[in-house]
């Protein structure tokens, strides 16, 4: 289920990912 916790957790992760 996409939540608002888990939505920014991912983006979290992609900005992670994209640094």
């Amino acid at each position: 289920m996409l939540s608002p916790y888990n939505v920014s957790f991912m983006i979290s992760s992609a900005a992670s990912f994209t640094t």
